[in-house]
């Protein structure tokens, strides 16, 4: 029979710790079992983070969607709109109608937004005013990837 040290080395360490697990009771079972799957789902998370930027590097930079296909497999690449303002300057085009500071405590925030919606339904001359703090850009992406004859559709 082999040395427990030398089957350490032959078994993945996913493995080795899930067979720990598996020796184990009642809560410190529990324990064990979600201390190992959170350590894999990190790693996972990473693994899917390097590849989703593979993939996004392949489609157009600007919004839109893209379909890129690689061998058995087809890649659908989302790229939302993001919008996103300046609360400086914002700050500064509606001049004396700021947030009244005085009387708020340190510890509490303001911040200026702007809702999107309401946004669109302005009139042409009131968008141009608010228009400088505004930068449009690409969003995060959205990326499905599909095997072809395969039904399950891998979205992320």
């Amino acid at each position: 029979m082999q040395d427990l040290s030398e089957l350490d080395s032959l078994v993945a360490p996913e493995i080795n710790d899930l067979l720990v697990v598996t020796t184990l009771h009642g809560l410190e079972k529990t324990m064990a079992e979600f201390f190992v799957l959170t350590k894999q789902s990190k790693e996972i998370g990473e693994k899917l983070k390097d590849l989703r930027e593979i993939i996004s590097a392949e489609a157009d930079e600007e919004p839109g969607e893209y379909e890129i296909a690689a061998g058995e497999y087809t890649a659908k690449v989302k790229r939302p709109v993001k919008y996103t303002w300046d609360e400086d300057i914002l700050e500064r085009i509606i001049g004396g109608v700021t947030i009244a500071k005085s009387g708020i405590p340190d510890a509490v925030s303001t911040q200026l937004k702007v809702d999107k919606d309401k946004y669109d339904a302005l009139p042409s001359h009131e968008k141009v005013l608010l228009s400088p703090a505004l930068t449009v850009g690409p969003g995060a992406s959205r990326i499905t990837v599909v095997k072809k004859g395969a039904g399950d559709d891998d979205e992320d």
